[in-house]
């Protein structure tokens, strides 16, 4: 059995580039098996080619339990009938930011028949964080593509 190597000692080896396996046979506190140590003269060093066996890997933890199902609240279960109810629209829109003063932005939609465009004063690039929108009866929402030039 070999004697048991101080924590120091072990980080003043690696300093000088000394590799711990030449006298532990534990890596990270784990025990290894070393199979062979074959010193080998590479540009004026020596290095040290240790060959050990794998260590035995600590088991698998078990899956973590999926949380008990809860029933919904009254407030939960009113809130997702409403959001059945209401009609969904998506809009997908390009935007151009003309950034020379002042800024205009220039709007560019598509219909099944023609193309819209429509020019505003409102910086979109301010808007881009607003995705969804809604009325009392439908949800809107956008991907905005917004570019800006100039």
């Amino acid at each position: 059995m070999r004697p048991q190597i101080s924590f120091s000692y072990l980080i003043v080896a690696a300093l000088f580039g000394l590799s711990p396996l030449l006298w532990a046979d534990t890596i990270e506190g784990v025990p290894v098996t070393v199979l062979a140590r074959t010193p080998v003269v590479e540009g004026g060093r020596i290095v040290t080619y240790v060959r050990i066996r794998p260590p035995a890997l600590p088991p698998k933890p078990a899956p973590a339990a999926p949380p008990p199902a809860t029933t919904p609240t009254a407030a939960e279960v009113a809130e997702n009938a409403r959001l059945e109810a209401m009609q969904y629209a998506s809009f997908d829109v390009s935007v151009t930011v003309h950034l020379r003063p002042p800024i205009v932005s220039e709007i560019r939609w598509r219909t099944a028949d023609r193309e819209w465009v429509a020019w505003s004063n409102v910086d979109f690039r301010l808007l881009a964080s607003v995705t969804q929108w809604e009325s009392p009866t439908t949800v809107y929402g956008w991907f905005p593509m917004i570019f800006d030039v100039g």
